[in-house]
């Protein structure tokens, strides 16, 4: 008799019933292999099969109908919950499929017919938010929003002829300053197939930029836009790593800064800072562009390229911020550009932050005595073939003996 004390009441998700029969089925998944002549099968084993319980409930008594509603409730909510079976005990499963039946001849009781598995996670596939699409996402949507703050500040129509000329001067200027920095362009190895076309856009992006200058500058200011922002793009292209673009974004202070009083003399003011701004504003998005794009060794490496490019986006953002409200013709626009800066630099630091996690550490490493560099890479990796990259880590002299305290890559 002890196994009738033994008996737990059935329930699902705190709904009580009463169970009649139950039936549970498990065993292993897998196809089975018959082969052609032979005697033995093989059964292919992928893991366990889900085990499924079936269940044959009831419940009666002359107020059954809140009872009867609450476990059909029970058992149709989304998601697992606790199963008690009288002799399984419990265990967390979802109601695959039930049934109800009641009949004339048996009132006051209600038959169910009850479908369980057994409940799990989801673990495959499993999603993952593409944090370098956002990346590029946000510099698209920030390149954009430039442009159009650019055209609401940028005006010729309606001043001298020499106004027209001079940001014509100063777009010159543009291509100039990137056709300086030219020599500091370096391509890496996978893309080295593709320097020649790089360049060549890029020398076509200059050349373009050079002789429609006065047409660019005469026409619609949006045009003149996509113009400097698609040579900074094509430099970046074309081997513009971070020092170089930071040195482009840093080359617009250093053009003269028109002077003067009359509405011609400042507007002339006007022009050739928005053109130095959006330059500098374009480098700075295409250094925050380029910084999911490369090739990080470490996680200090990945760490300290995101500082550099956030505190480039930080400046940008301070500075677009105190200008908010200084023309009442490109508010609006000087809005959009701070929100897009600043859902920028949340893409970078999302991006570079969870890629510095999957990288290795450079740690130190300290030994009694000096060894060569292959018994330290042993010592360190467990794998002799390091040693190169431990005497290139460190100061020195001969391979053969590394120093006591040093650096290393760890995994």
């Amino acid at each position: 008799m002890t196994w009738r004390l033994n008996l737990r009441p059935a329930s699902f998700r705190g709904a009580p019933f009463f169970a009649d029969t139950v039936r549970e089925e498990g065993g292993r998944r897998g196809p089975l292999h018959e082969y052609v002549r032979q005697d033995r099968p093989w059964f292919e084993d992928l893991g366990p099969r889900a085990r499924q319980w079936s269940v044959v409930g009831y419940l009666l008594g002359p107020d059954y109908l809140p009872a009867r509603d609450r476990l059909t409730a029970a058992l149709a909510a989304e998601g697992p919950a606790t199963l008690v079976l009288p002799t399984l005990g419990s265990r967390r499963a979802v109601c695959r499929e039930y049934s109800v039946a009641e009949t004339r001849q048996e009132g006051g009781f209600v038959r169910f017919e009850l479908t369980f598995v057994q409940a799990g996670e989801n673990r495959y596939p499993k999603g993952k938010a593409d944090s370098r699409a956002g990346v590029r996402l946000a510099a698209g949507t920030a390149l954009d929003e430039l442009r159009t703050a650019f055209a609401a500040g940028f005006k010729i129509v309606g001043f001298a002829g020499w106004v027209l000329d001079a940001a014509a001067e100063t777009v010159a200027e543009v291509a100039e300053t990137v056709d300086a920095l030219r020599g500091l362009l370096r391509l890496p190895a996978e893309l080295a197939g593709q320097a020649v076309a790089l360049v060549t856009d890029l020398e076509a992006a200059a050349t373009k930029l050079v002789d429609d200058a006065v047409a660019l500058v005469a026409g619609p200011p949006a045009d003149l836009a996509r113009s400097i922002t698609g040579l900074v793009e094509a430099f970046r292209r074309a081997g513009g790593g971070d020092s170089v673009l930071a040195t482009l974004a840093a080359a617009p202070a250093l053009w003269p800064s028109p002077t003067g009083t009359t509405p011609a003399r400042k507007q002339q003011a006007a022009n050739a800072a928005a053109i130095g701004d959006l330059l500098r504003q374009a480098a700075v998005v295409e250094r925050a562009r380029q910084a999911p794009l490369d090739n990080y060794e470490s996680r200090q490496a990945a760490s300290v390229r995101r500082e550099l490019v956030v505190a480039a986006l930080d400046a940008e953002i301070v500075a677009v911020g105190d200008s908010v409200g200084d023309s009442a013709g490109s508010s609006v626009a000087t809005d959009s550009v701070y929100e897009a800066l600043t859902a920028l630099r949340a893409a970078v630091v999302t991006d570079l932050g969870d890629r510095a996690l999957s990288l290795p550490t450079i740690a130190a490493y300290r030994m009694p005595t000096p060894m060569p560099a292959l018994a330290l890479a042993w010592r360190l990796h467990q794998d002799p073939a390091r040693d190169k990259d431990l005497a290139l880590r460190n100061p020195v002299a001969h391979p053969g003996v590394m120093p006591v305290e040093g650096e290393f890559l760890a995994s």
